[in-house]
């Protein structure tokens, strides 16, 4: 039998390679008893946002909506998150992700 006719997801033949980045497990329980709940949704919005030289732009006024609170909580998570290393100010919106938080995770999507 012909796994093709049987399979109805074929495999693409082009792919992008996307990589994501994640706490491994000990960051994580650390993470969890150091910073207050926004400051790891501000972190796990930094880790889905930053870019591939590790930069990552954070801007409170804009991210309201999707964190449905007001800025001064998102800015002050910010702070949090600077004050413990875990993100360093490249300039007024945009700051540099610590290397030892996450580590990256490549993986293959298929294109269609």
């Amino acid at each position: 039998m012909d796994y093709n006719r049987v399979n109805p997801y074929k495999t693409s033949v082009s792919c992008l390679q996307a990589t994501m980045y994640r706490p491994d497990e000990y960051k994580l329980n650390q993470l969890l008893t150091t910073v207050t709940p926004m400051a790891l949704r501000v972190l796990f919005f930094a880790l889905a946002t930053v870019s591939p030289d590790g930069s990552v732009e954070l801007r409170p006024v804009a991210m309201t909506r999707q964190f449905q609170t007001d800025a001064s909580f998102i800015g002050r998570a910010v702070r949090e998150l600077v004050k413990y290393k875990m993100l360093a100010r490249k300039n007024r919106f945009e700051f540099w992700l610590s290397p030892a938080i996450a580590s990256p995770i490549t993986f293959q999507v298929p294109q269609r």
